[in-house]
């Protein structure tokens, strides 16, 4: 938790479509590769997802690079630690996130490639 604390923190809120995005590549690179991430931290990730129940996530200000800021900014609401937006249907329960769940949760780009796809798709530039 102290981890996912320490890199939290910024001004100004994202917009919803780029968390929901950033949310849908971290998921789905969690389940991909082979992590120490507890099973019922990507049971709550799919849930939060399913439902859009988004975590705020701010957009300026971020240490070191932007994907750490905002992904540490995706771990505390599942600790129930930072409020999420209202979706539809129930809100994950709060977790109990250990060191081994807060890593595999902040270590991507999970922000920065589909931010960077939607807002400059590839192709010729003028």
């Amino acid at each position: 938790m102290r981890l996912l604390r320490s890199h939290s923190g910024a001004l100004g809120p994202l917009a919803p479509d780029d968390v929901r995005a950033m949310l849908t590549v971290r998921f789905k690179q969690l389940l991909a590769a082979s992590t120490a991430i507890h099973a019922a931290a990507l049971e709550a990730l799919a849930q939060a997802l399913s439902g859009g129940h988004l975590p705020t996530v701010r957009e300026r200000g971020a240490i070191g690079t932007g994907d750490l800021r905002a992904l540490a900014e995706l771990g505390l609401p599942l600790a129930g630690e930072l409020p999420c937006r209202a979706g539809t249907g129930p809100a994950p329960a709060p977790l109990t996130l250990t060191r081994w769940d807060a890593l595999p949760l902040i270590s991507s780009s999970a922000l920065t490639r589909p931010v960077g796809a939607c807002r400059h798709p590839p192709g010729p530039r003028p």
